[in-house]
């Protein structure tokens, strides 16, 4: 049987279709770093592309892959796609939360918003990388409170 990120939200969408007959749909993405290869093997079941930092040109790319919503469908299908990454890139991984959050005039924060803000603050370590995105979108809502989870993750990408 096939094993990476597309078999694992195979699995994942069997359980859930299962266990809620297409009652319950989420959306998740999943990836396999290889240090030794430096390849990002990747799925999504209708998750929000993560967005991969170049660390030489500081240019965020979004790793986009195509697939249902977990427990959408028995049959889900979800593509399964690969790109190499370099020592010092960035990977940074977030919920709907971030992007949709309102500001005082009601428009979101949005991706494009998002992404200026991951290229603007990408030379800082992981854990201060998250927090200036999440003040940035805070400052953005100016008090507008959030209606959604929001989850935010940054991983620094090295060789073996």
């Amino acid at each position: 049987e096939a094993k990476g990120p597309a078999a694992v939200l195979r699995a994942m969408n069997e359980v859930i279709f299962g266990a809620a007959d297409g009652q319950l749909c989420a959306t998740a993405f999943a990836v396999v770093v290889d240090s030794g290869s430096r390849q990002l093997t990747f799925a999504s079941a209708g998750h929000n592309p993560p967005w991969h930092v170049a660390a030489a040109s500081k240019a965020a790319a979004p790793l986009v892959a195509r697939g249902q919503r977990l427990g959408e469908a028995r049959d889900a299908t979800f593509d399964e796609t690969a790109t190499n990454y370099a020592d010092g890139d960035r990977l940074v991984l977030y919920t709907d939360g971030v992007v949709e959050w309102p500001g005082p005039k009601g428009r979101p924060y949005g991706d494009r918003r998002f992404r200026k803000a991951i290229e603007a603050s990408v030379t800082l370590p992981p854990r201060e990388l998250v927090e200036a995105l999440y003040a940035d979108a805070t400052a953005f809502a100016d008090g507008t409170e959030r209606d959604d989870d929001l989850t935010l993750i940054a991983v620094s990408l090295c060789a073996r």
